[in-house]
């Protein structure tokens, strides 16, 4: 296989999460790191004319930890995200 020639970076990413008015906020600049934990649940079954185990994908989820540096900052990171859950918007 050839390698890729479309490869991007993410140099330019931003954070962007809702304060507690539902507003979306940049915290970009008090992030200094972000993992995301794809997984993906399997369930297995195996019925009486079969040898094999099957799999079937089951739920899917996604693990998000973001690092932040604290600042007394309205506008930043540590000032949304320390907010109860109760208190930011909710779809």
């Amino acid at each position: 296989m050839a390698q890729t020639s479309t490869a991007k970076n993410a140099c330019a990413a931003a954070i962007w999460v809702d304060n507690t008015s539902g507003v979306l906020t940049d915290i970009s600049g008090s992030a200094t790191s972000v993992e995301l934990g794809p997984s993906v649940e399997v369930g297995e079954f195996r019925t009486f004319a079969s040898r094999w185990k099957g799999r079937i994908p089951c739920g899917q989820d996604l693990t998000a930890t973001l690092n932040i540096v604290y600042s007394t900052a309205a506008d930043e990171g540590w000032a949304i995200m320390s907010q109860p859950p109760e208190s930011r918007p909710r779809d």
